[in-house]
């Protein structure tokens, strides 16, 4: 089955865009806040290292994707910038998701302060 480039861009602004929006949205507005404690951040850092591994294992034993590419991101694959390049990349984005996981739970607390501070 062919995607067309108009799948293909839509597929990508769901998943890249309109996901993470949604995401943000619900947590701020309809979840419970001031429950994440700060040492949580190391525990987001499960997703990114198994998607690391899962990518670089389906790369290894799966086919190509799109007919060209083994991995899905080009910042992630070492066929294009070799492994030391790609393993710097991975640690930048685990040290990214780590500040990003630190900011959203600063925020959390921020949220519960401000709503038990208002009348």
């Amino acid at each position: 089955m062919k995607i067309s480039q108009f799948q293909m861009k839509l597929s990508n602004f769901i998943l890249h865009t309109a996901v993470p929006i949604f995401a943000l949205v619900d947590w701020m507005l309809f979840l419970p806040h001031g429950r994440v404690r700060p040492r949580a951040a190391v525990y987001f850092l499960a997703y990114p290292i198994a998607y690391s591994i899962f990518i670089a294992l389906r790369a290894q034993f799966g086919g190509y994707l799109y007919g060209t590419v083994r991995y899905p991101y080009p910042f992630a694959d070492p066929d294009l910038l070799g492994w030391p390049v790609t393993l710097l990349v991975a640690a930048l984005l685990l040290l990214v998701y780590y500040a990003m996981g630190r900011m959203f739970i600063a925020l959390d607390c921020w949220m519960t302060t401000k709503k038990e501070s208002s009348p």
